[in-house]
């Protein structure tokens, strides 16, 4: 009877571990519309005409801006990799914010621009 009761001690213990654990995963995961605003940014940034170690501190930029680190930023990619409703949301909210700004952009280039100078000169 011990023995018996010692077990389901240590089986009801594993399953809440197991349950919890799994639950914190899910925690641990952006919301669609924070993915997607990165993901405009990073897009964005990909596409300036900058040197590649340029784009990498923009890009770094941008996940302190949003006080997001990119092992979750990549960690939501890689959950949701094998889910196409996830990503035709996500890109649909990304290209509408691409496409909600300024016909030229400029002002949002000039800005990418300058945090890349502050960044260049802070290293040097």
């Amino acid at each position: 009877m011990r023995h018996c009761s010692i077990f389901l001690l240590l089986l009801t213990f594993f399953f809440t571990i197991l349950i919890s654990s799994c639950s914190d995963s899910k925690q641990k995961l952006m919301k669609k519309e924070e993915f997607s605003d990165i993901l405009a940014e990073l897009i964005i940034i990909e596409k300036l005409n900058i040197p590649k170690n340029a784009k990498i501190a923009l890009m770094q930029k941008v996940f302190e801006n949003h006080d997001v680190e990119p092992e979750l930023f990549q960690k939501t990619r890689q959950r949701y990799q094998e889910h196409p409703a996830f990503w035709i949301e996500v890109y649909d909210k990304a290209k509408e914010r691409i496409s909600s700004l300024p016909p030229d952009a400029q002002s949002y280039v000039d800005s990418l621009q300058n945090a890349y100078k502050s960044i260049h000169h802070s290293v040097k």
